[in-house]
């Protein structure tokens, strides 16, 4: 599905290796800034996506601009009860603020209309992407873990 130049397309199983470095490197600037330098254990383990790939119910997606990845985003979808959860939403380093994330989740809603909920988790430290998810996408925050 298309929004804005933003596509998404299903990964390949050869193709996990390298959205997991791509994810790791996306998530580090945060887990740096409240883990510290050396410990990253804050941020998504890289074999997360692995295990998601692996899932029935799970999809792994590379999100694409222009023909090449920009993101990837991994997407349990219940198509029973249509309440679906964004398991991990990552937007590469190198292409962040660009608006490509917003982008995104719109590709993400356009490709599963029939969704009645989408649910995800963010950390609470990090203010920018609640900023996204409340403030540009429209979630409502119904927990907060600390």
């Amino acid at each position: 599905m298309k929004s804005d130049g933003i596509t998404l397309a299903l990964a390949s199983a050869k193709e996990i290796h390298y959205l997991k470095e791509k994810m790791k490197y996306s998530f580090s600037a945060a887990g740096k800034e409240y883990c510290g330098e050396s410990d990253l254990g804050c941020c998504p383990p890289p074999e997360q996506l692995e295990d998601a790939y692996r899932e029935p119910n799970s999809r792994v997606y590379k999100i694409m601009r222009g023909g090449f990845p920009v993101g990837g985003v991994v997407l349990k979808i219940n198509e029973e009860t249509h309440h679906n959860k964004a398991d991990l939403f990552f937007i590469f380093k190198e292409y962040l603020n660009q608006g490509l994330g917003l982008d995104a989740w719109r590709a993400i809603e356009q490709t599963f209309p029939e969704t009645v909920i989408w649910e995800l988790l963010t950390p609470y430290f990090e203010k920018r992407n609640i900023h996204f998810y409340v403030n540009k996408c429209g979630f409502h925050i119904v927990e907060y873990f600390n």
